[in-house]
């Protein structure tokens, strides 16, 4: 329906995306290597590798980058860690743009996610060049 409504986005195979704005993007080579054929692995693939190309393009249009995910076991899950390489990878256009988490746990306690989860956050930031905006915890980060 957005993308019916609104005049930034599109309806691309039932899906709301946004509009392209610029005549080139940036290339993205993956490889998939299997044992046997296997043709819905291979959808599956080219659709991941396509929504991954979409990400990294939202992020390097974006001013502020919210990533938010669950927390399993004081840590972020291998997809959210592998999302994190991509973004990473892409040094060129992340300088300068704010980054901050927001991390869904099932405890009361917001030490299940401070004590480890925010530090690993906060160095990802850090080392890839974005400005730690913050998490919603109710104390500062401290190292």
């Amino acid at each position: 329906m957005l993308g019916i409504l609104q005049p930034g986005f599109t309806m691309q195979s039932g899906e709301t995306h946004h509009l392209k704005r610029y005549e080139r993007y940036p290339s993205l080579l993956a490889v998939c290597v299997t044992e046997e054929q296997d043709i819905e692995g291979e959808r599956l693939f080219k659709m991941l590798v396509e929504r991954l190309h979409e990400m990294l393009d939202a992020v390097d249009r974006a001013d502020i980058v919210i990533l938010t995910a669950p927390l399993y076991d004081d840590c972020q899950p291998a997809i959210v860690t592998k999302t994190m390489e991509a973004i990473a990878a892409q040094k060129k256009s992340i300088l300068k743009k704010r980054f901050f988490p927001i991390i869904n746990c099932g405890f009361p306690e917001s030490e299940q996610i401070t004590a480890v989860a925010i530090a690993i956050y906060h160095k990802f930031a850090i080392s890839v060049g974005f400005k730690w905006a913050g998490s919603l915890d109710d104390r500062p980060y401290s190292q």
